[in-house]
C-alpha cells in the first residue's frame, strides 16, 4: 500500500470515529445531519478534503460516480456550512500517528482550534528524547514537525502555542506516541526506487554530475532491495541516499553551449491552444510579432493555477532545436521564471526536452526587454508544447504570460544530417584560470545539423559557445564552424564532447593542472576590481585579497592553496551580495501596493530579522540565506492591492459629461461615488471591488438629457446605408455631370457622419442629396427599353419551342430536322438573351414558323368523316397557299387539334399551329400586333386600330 492510500484510510477511520459523536462538530447540534439523507455528516467530512479544484457541479458528479441521484452543487454547501471548522482540525490532529516503529521518521501536525487565542503558532516537545526525538523545521511563516522514533519505549509529546488565550491560559495538548521494535519494510524504498527509474527515462533533462550521483545511489538501493536480511536501518539509510539524491538533481536547462538558431517557425496563431487564456490575453497574441501584445491564462476563479500550457501545432514535422520567450512587457505578473518544453509527432503522446529556470530577482524577471533563449537537442516533431512550472506576480505561481513565444528548427524533410565533426584540437592542458578557444568543423558543409558542446564536469572545465558560422555554398572555401572558449577552473580532467546528432559526434579532453604564480596574479587583480557596498563584506575580500599577495613568489603548494582560497571567497562574497540584493529588494518595495494583513506584518518582521544579520553577513551567511528563502515564501503569499482597476475605474466615470446629466438624486448619487473613490485609501481588495462597484452601479443610473437637436441613429443609419451603395457604383457608366454629383453626395456624407454634433435638419438636407444621387440613371445602352423584345413575342417562342420538341423528327426528311434543331437552338438562345431586341425576335418567330411549316415525308390522308379538315378543302390551313385569308382579312382562326378526329394521325397537331405562325411571322413586320388567347382556345390577331 502506497503512502497516500494508507493516508487516505487513516482518514476514513478518523472520520468514522468522528462521525459517532457528531453532534460536537456541527453548528446546530439539535439538527444538522439528524435525518438520512443524500449528504450525511461523514461522507460530507470526506468530500470536502477529496475534492479538486473543477468545478463544484463536475467535482460532485466524479464522487458520486456519475449517478442520476448526485445531490446538487447548493445543497452540498449547505451540507457543508453546518460543519464546524474545528471539525476539520480535529480530523487533521486526529491522522498524526500515535504508534511508530524504531527509525521511522513521520510527519506531526497539530492546529491551535481556540478563536480568541493570542498567537497560533505552536511547539511540540517530546518527554524522552532519547525514545522519540522531534524534529523542527523552519517553513518560512510556520514551523513543521517531524517525529523521529529512536528506541523501544513510550513518550508524551506536549504540544503548546506561542501564545495564551483571551483569559491568559495557554494552550496546550497532550499525545501518547508508542515505539515498537523495528519492523523490516521495503514499501518507502521500492516506491523511491521506482522514483528514480521515472527520472532517468528522462536523463537528458539533468547535467551528468547530478544524475551520477542518481544512478550510485539508485544501485545501493537495489543492493539493499534485493538483500533478503536486510536491517531497517539499512533500509531507511537507502531511502535517505536515495531521497537526497533526486533533491539534488540539476536541471541542464538551455544549452548555452549550443548555437542560436537561424531557422525561425512561422506558426499560424489560428494553430495553437492554450489551457486557459484570459479575454484580454488570448493566446494567439503570444504569436502575433508584437511585443506589446500578449497571452495572459485565465484568472477567472478556478482557473488561477499553475501548470499552465501553450501548445503549437507546426502544421508540419520540424528538427525543433530553440524556444524563445519574450516576458511580458510593461508587468511583471505572470512572469514564467521554471519552464517545461515539450514535443510531440502525433499530438497525443508529447516528451518533456528541457527544464530549465530564468534569472529573476524573487519579484520579476531580471532581463524583460530580450527574449531568453532555450536551446536543447534537435528533437523531430510537429507539436510542441510551452508549460509555465513556476511564475512570478501579484500572487506567484498562480497564473502565466508571455509577449511572444518563437519556435526554431528546419524541416524534417529538409535535413542533411552530419557525417563528420573536425576539432582544431585533440587535447587541451590548462592551469586553472586560464581559457582556450576551440573551433569545430562539420561536415558535410551543408548540413542542417549544428554543433552542441557539454562537459563532463563544469566545476573542472566550463564550456561557452562564442560563434557559428553556417556554410555559404556561393563563396568558394566557407565552412560550417562552431568556436567554444574553455575555462579551466580547477585540477582534474573533463571531457569536452561536440555533439551534431544522435550518432555523431567527437570528443576532447581538458587536463587542467594547479594554478601557479601568473594565475594567482591574474586572480588577485580581478578580485580587487569587485567592489561591495556592504562594508563587512567588502573588509573580507580585501583581507582575502591580502593573504593572496602573500603567497606570491612562495612555493607550488602555497601558491595554489592561496588560489583556491581567493577563488572561493569571491565566489561565496558574490552569492552573499546576491542575498544581501534581495534583502534590499524587499526591503525597497512599494508596501502600498500590498494589503496590510497579516501575512504582510509577518513579512516584515522576518524582513528586519535579515536586515539585523547584515552587520557581519560572512559571519551569517547560512541564516541570511535561510531568510531570503522564507522571505521569497512569504512574498509569494502577499496580497497585492489591484489599485490600477481603481484607477481605471475612476478616469471612466471622470470621461462622464456631468452638463448633460438630468439633475436628479442619481447624479448625487455618481458625484459621491466619485469622490469617495478618490478619497479612498484601500486596504484591501475587498474595500477596492465595493468601490469600483459603487461606482459602476452609480454610473449606470445616470439620467441623461434628451438631446433632440442632434441626429437620430435612424438618420445616421439612412446616411450609413447610402453611402454604401454609392461608393459601389461603378461612375464610369454615368454621365460627368452625374459622376460629379454622386461623388459631392459621397463626400456630404462622411463629413455628415464624422460630425458628432450632427443636428437633425442638418442630417435630412444630407440625407435628401445623397437620396439625389441615389436616383441618377447610367447613361443610355446602345439597346433602349423600346427597342426590346416584348413579353408576347418571348411567349411566342416559348410555345413555338414547345411544339417543336415534341416532334418525331424521325418522321421528317432529314434536311427538315436539321431546320428544326437550328429554329430550337435559335429560339433557346434569343430567351437567354436579356438584350433581345424587337427586331431579333420577329427573326426567331420567322425561323420558328418555318420549322414549324415543314411537312412529314408521307402525305396526309383524306379525312372522308370531316370534309373541310383536306388540304386541298381548306387552302386557309395550307402553308403552300398564299395566305389569301390572312392577307384579304386581320384575323386567322385556328381549331386546336382533336385527336379524335385524326384517324390516328398524331401529325395533324402540329398542322393545326402552322397558320398561327405563319400569321406570326407575317404580322411580325408590321408595326405593333397584340395577341389573344381565347377561352375557347381559338387565337386571334389584330392590328391596332382594326376591328
Amino acid at each position: 500500500m502506497n503512502i497516500f492510500k494508507s493516508i487516505k484510510k487513516q482518514l476514513k477511520f478518523c472520520i468514522k470515529a468522528m462521525d459517532t459523536s457528531s453532534s460536537l462538530f456541527v453548528v446546530n447540534p439539535e439538527k444538522d445531519f439528524t435525518r438520512k439523507r443524500k449528504h450525511l455528516f461523514g461522507d460530507t467530512l470526506m468530500n470536502v478534503i477529496l475534492l479538486e479544484s473543477g468545478s463544484l457541479k463536475d467535482e460532485l458528479f466524479k464522487r458520486f460516480g456519475y449517478s442520476l441521484d448526485t445531490p446538487s452543487a447548493s445543497s452540498f454547501i449547505q451540507a457543508r456550512d453546518k460543519i464546524r471548522p474545528d471539525a476539520f482540525h480535529t480530523l487533521l490532529d486526529e491522522a498524526n500517528p500515535t504508534t511508530l516503529n524504531i527509525g521511522d521518521l513521520k510527519g506531526f501536525g497539530a492546529t491551535v482550534v481556540t478563536e480568541d487565542a493570542t498567537n497560533k503558532l505552536i511547539k511540540i516537545e517530546s518527554s524522552d528524547p532519547e525514545v522519540l526525538e522531534v524534529i523542527r523545521t523552519n517553513a518560512g511563516d510556520h514551523y513543521t514537525y517531524t517525529l523521529h522514533a529512536l528506541k523501544q519505549g513510550t513518550a508524551t509529546l506536549t504540544i503548546t502555542s506561542n501564545g495564551n488565550t483571551a483569559q491568559g491560559q495557554p494552550v496546550t495538548k497532550q499525545v501518547e506516541i508508542t515505539i515498537n521494535e523495528a519492523v523490516t519494510s521495503k514499501e518507502e524504498l521500492e516506491a523511491k526506487i521506482e522514483e528514480a527509474n521515472t527520472i532517468l527515462e528522462n536523463e537528458n533533462l539533468y547535467i551528468n554530475t547530478s544524475l551520477d550521483v542518481l544512478k550510485n545511489a539508485l544501485k545501493l538501493a537495489n543492493d539493499i532491495d534485493q538483500k533478503e536480511d536486510a536491517t531497517q536501518t539499512e533500509v531507511n539509510a537507502q531511502v535517505v541516499q536515495l531521497f537526497k539524491a533526486i533533491q539534488q538533481l540539476e536541471y541542464r536547462g538551455s544549452n548555452e553551449g549550443q548555437p542560436d538558431s537561424e531557422n525561425p517557425i512561422a506558426v499560424d496563431p489560428e494553430n495553437v491552444t492554450a489551457t486557459t487564456s484570459a479575454s484580454e490575453g488570448p493566446v494567439g497574441d503570444a504569436f502575433d510579432g508584437n511585443p506589446e501584445t500578449y497571452w495572459h491564462s485565465g484568472w477567472e476563479q478556478g482557473t488561477e493555477k499553475l501548470p499552465q500550457s501553450v501548445t503549437i501545432d507546426l502544421n508540419n514535422e520540424y528538427d525543433v532545436e530553440q524556444v524563445n520567450y519574450l516576458p511580458r512587457q510593461g508587468s511583471r505578473n505572470g512572469d514564467i521564471v521554471k519552464y517545461q518544453i515539450e514535443t510531440s509527432e502525433d499530438g497525443e503522446n508529447f516528451k518533456p526536452v528541457v527544464v530549465g529556470t530564468i534569472e529573476n530577482d524573487g519579484t520579476s524577471i531580471v532581463e524583460r526587454t530580450e527574449p531568453h533563449k532555450i536551446k536543447f537537442d534537435k528533437t523531430k516533431a510537429r507539436y510542441v508544447r510551452i508549460t509555465a512550472l513556476e511564475s512570478l506576480g501579484n500572487q506567484n505561481n498562480l497564473y502565466a504570460s508571455a509577449a511572444e513565444f518563437s519556435i526554431f528548427g528546419a524541416l524534417h524533410s529538409d535535413a542533411i544530417p552530419a557525417t563528420s565533426i573536425e576539432l582544431d584540437k585533440t587535447e587541451l592542458k590548462l592551469d586553472a584560470g586560464n581559457t582556450e578557444t576551440v573551433t569545430a568543423t562539420i561536415l558535410p558543409e551543408d548540413t542542417t545539423d549544428s554543433i552542441t558542446w557539454e562537459s563532463s564536469d563544469p566545476a573542472i572545465a566550463s564550456v561557452e559557445a562564442i560563434t557559428s558560422r553556417r556554410a555559404r555554398r556561393d563563396v568558394s572555401g566557407t565552412t560550417n564552424t562552431s568556436t567554444v572558449t574553455i575555462t579551466a577552473l580547477k585540477a582534474g580532467t573533463a571531457t569536452i564532447t561536440a555533439k551534431a546528432n544522435d550518432t555523431v559526434s567527437t570528443t576532447l579532453t581538458v587536463t587542467v593542472e594547479n594554478p601557479k604564480q601568473e594565475q594567482l596574479s591574474a586572480l588577485i587583480e580581478k578580485v580587487k576590481a569587485v567592489k561591495y557596498e556592504n562594508a563587512a563584506l567588502q573588509d573580507y575580500v580585501t583581507s582575502e585579497i591580502e593573504k593572496a599577495e602573500q603567497a606570491l613568489d612562495k612555493d607550488q603548494d602555497t601558491l595554489q592553496n592561496a588560489y583556491y582560497a581567493l577563488a572561493g571567497a569571491l565566489s561565496e562574497s558574490e552569492a552573499i551580495q546576491k542575498d544581501i540584493d534581495q534583502i534590499n529588494s524587499f526591503n525597497s518595495m512599494d508596501d502600498s501596493r500590498y494589503a496590510q494583513n497579516d501575512q504582510f506584518t509577518l513579512f516584515k518582521e522576518q524582513l528586519e530579522l535579515a536586515k539585523n544579520l547584515l552587520f557581519n553577513p560572512v559571519q551569517n551567511k547560512e541564516l541570511i540565506k535561510s531568510h531570503v528563502e522564507a522571505l521569497k515564501k512569504g512574498f509569494a503569499q502577499l496580497e497585492e492591492l489591484n489599485r490600477e482597476k481603481l484607477a481605471n475605474a475612476i478616469q471612466e466615470a471622470e470621461k462622464v459629461n456631468l452638463e448633460n446629466c438630468v439633475e436628479d438624486d442619481a447624479l448625487t448619487a455618481f458625484k459621491t461615488a466619485l469622490d469617495n473613490a478618490k478619497a479612498a485609501n484601500p486596504q484591501t481588495n475587498e474595500e477596492i471591488d465595493t468601490l469600483v462597484n459603487a461606482l459602476l452601479d452609480a454610473q449606470a443610473g445616470l439620467h441623461f438629457k434628451e438631446e433632440e437637436d442632434l441626429a437620430s441613429v435612424q438618420q445616421r443609419d439612412s446616411i450609413s446605408h447610402a453611402l454604401d451603395v454609392l461608393k459601389n457604383l461603378d461612375l464610369k457608366l454615368y454621365s460627368d455631370e452625374d459622376q460629379k454629383l454622386i461623388q459631392d453626395a459621397i463626400s456630404e456624407g462622411e463629413k455628415a457622419l464624422a460630425n458628432n454634433k450632427l443636428s437633425n435638419e442638418e442630417a435630412s438636407a444630407v440625407i435628401e442629396t445623397l437620396a439625389k444621387a441615389l436616383a441618377v440613371e447610367p447613361k443610355e445602352e446602345e439597346h433602349t427599353n423600346e427597342n426590346l423584345a416584348t413579353s408576347q413575342q418571348k411567349d411566342s417562342i416559348r410555345s413555338a419551342l414547345d411544339i417543336l420538341k415534341d416532334i418525331d423528327l424521325d418522321l421528317y426528311a432529314s434536311k427538315d430536322q436539321e431546320l428544326i434543331k437550328d429554329a430550337i437552338a435559335a429560339g433557346e438562345k434569343a430567351l437567354e438573351n436579356d438584350k433581345l431586341t424587337n427586331q431579333e425576335a420577329d427573326d426567331v418567330i420567322a425561323t420558328l414558323a418555318k420549322a414549324l411549316s415543314v411537312t412529314p415525308k408521307e402525305d396526309e390522308k383524306p379525312d372522308t368523316e370531316n370534309p373541310g379538315t383536306n388540304p386541298s378543302e381548306n387552302p386557309g390551313n395550307d402553308p403552300d397557299t398564299e395566305n389569301s385569308q390572312t392577307n384579304s382579312s386581320n384575323t386567322v382562326t385556328v381549331n386546336p387539334t382533336d385527336s379524335s378526329k385524326s384517324n390516328g394521325n398524331t401529325k395533324t397537331g402540329v398542322h393545326s399551329f402552322v397558320g398561327l405562325f405563319v400569321a406570326l411571322a407575317t404580322t411580325a413586320a408590321a408595326t405593333a400586333g397584340t395577341v389573344t388567347v381565347l377561352k375557347n382556345k381559338k387565337i386571334r390577331i389584330r392590328r391596332k386600330g382594326k376591328k
